[in-house]
């Protein structure tokens, strides 16, 4: 996956030219895409705009370009960092080929992002298990070196029990 051509057909795009000239201080602060098992998915490519403090998404679909802007998700105050793609070394292949030797469990959807997370281009990438799992992985995206995984199971997380107690 060339991220690099693809932002640059993005940022040469009208739409993405009408927004900078609204939006001066923005900037690509992640890429995010979910994988459904055996469907086609798009790349979104996300700017944040400081002094609106909003999140414009750019995909392209039918060799068309959509925008959309939403709300940021992020925690308190915590900092969105500009993405330096020159930083990546690692591609989203070779993350998920890693990823997939340290765990036996087959997603049926693979959410994926990179990101900046404590100064570091990272891979954030999610598996949502056959077996009701969720296996959440950060790599970092220069090195390779996972940072951390963790495992929860959606079962445990969802306390059926609560659900059957009478009032």
């Amino acid at each position: 996956m060339n991220f690099k051509e693809i932002i640059a057909k993005i940022e040469s795009s009208e739409e993405f030219k009408e927004y900078k000239k609204q939006n001066k201080d923005s900037f690509l602060a992640d890429i995010f895409t979910i994988i459904k098992e055996k469907e086609s998915f798009d790349w979104q490519f996300d700017y944040y705009s400081k002094s609106r403090d909003k999140i414009t998404s750019f995909v392209i679909q039918n060799k068309e370009i959509q925008k959309k802007e939403a709300e940021i998700f992020k925690k308190d105050q915590s900092k969105i960092i500009k993405l330096n793609l020159n930083n990546i070394k690692i591609t989203v292949e070779k993350a998920l080929e890693e990823i997939n030797k340290k765990t036996k469990e087959k997603p049926n959807e693979i959410i994926i992002a990179l990101q900046v997370i404590n100064k570091k281009e990272t891979w954030n990438i999610t598996y949502l298990t056959t077996s009701f799992k969720t296996i959440n992985t950060k790599m970092d995206a220069k090195s390779g070196k996972i940072l951390s995984q963790e495992e929860t199971s959606l079962f445990g997380a969802l306390k059926l029990g609560n659900f059957m107690k009478k009032k």
